[in-house]
């Protein structure tokens, strides 16, 4: 998928593919693959906390996303401060690695893609950071799609 960004504007980005699992993935200004990172998306994170610990309650079904506006950041309850905690945290990923990235790539063009089944859900979070994502959830198919046109699948 970070060729797929990469392809569609140009320029470096970092694309974040959040649902199961978090993937960050680097590309270039060149369009090469410079690293990533793996972590738990959010709901994986809730799941593992319940299974892993004696006193915290499964996750409620559905774990849908928060109206963030209207959240308090710290609830008193228990099932919010763990839908908080892993959406958050989730958000704090991406953010991170977006700084850590300004740093050793400071090419302004560079472009934060956010896609998955949790992406549009985590924008806002992103927003109140001051980050400007450009939320793609069909990234991976347009990156498909446009390898014929590059000569890379006939």
């Amino acid at each position: 998928m970070g060729w797929g960004a990469w392809h569609a504007e140009g320029a470096a980005a970092l694309v974040a593919d959040a649902g199961t699992a978090l993937s960050l993935t680097w590309v270039d200004g060149d369009g090469r693959f410079r690293g990533g990172r793996i972590s738990a998306g959010a709901a994986l994170q809730r799941r593992s906390l319940a299974q892993a610990t004696a006193l915290l309650p499964a996750p409620q079904a559905p774990a849908a996303p928060m109206d963030w506006a209207a959240a308090d950041p710290w609830p008193l309850d228990t099932e919010t401060a763990l839908q908080q905690g892993c959406w958050r945290a989730t958000a704090a990923a991406i953010a991170l690695g977006w700084r850590e990235l300004s740093r050793l790539d400071p090419d302004p063009r560079r472009r934060l893609w956010l896609t998955g089944g949790d992406g549009e859900a985590l924008a806002p979070l992103l927003e109140a950071e001051g980050l400007a994502p450009q939320w793609a959830p069909d990234l991976a198919l347009q990156a498909l799609a446009a390898l014929p046109a590059v000569g890379l699948l006939s």
